[in-house]
């Protein structure tokens, strides 16, 4: 069975995968992330990163869902302790 994940996701990245540029997901790996779990990114504002006289610390209301693709997992090619990186695809099946 398919999973949903709900995630924060900073500006920078959210919107480097919104143009494409990006497509792939480097997270700790503590809920058991499968292929074909669909992603749900939440573009978050943190407070240090909030321009000026704008709020931060929460979601801007944005989000983009993704489907995990393909996972590879700690130990393998520099990845210690739990980390996993994720390919995902934004475009529907």
């Amino acid at each position: 069975m398919n999973d949903t994940h709900e995630l924060k996701t900073d500006h920078h990245p959210f919107e480097a995968i919104r143009m494409g540029y990006k497509n792939f997901e480097i997270r700790w790996d503590d809920r058991g992330f499968k292929m074909d779990d669909l992603l749900i990114l939440r573009e978050w504002i943190p407070i240090d990163q909030a321009a000026p006289g704008k709020a931060g610390g929460d979601y801007t209301g944005r989000s983009i869902h993704a489907t995990v693709t393909y996972i590879l997992r700690a130990p393998k090619y520099g990845l210690t302790g739990k980390w996993c990186v994720m390919s995902i695809n934004t475009r529907p099946k």
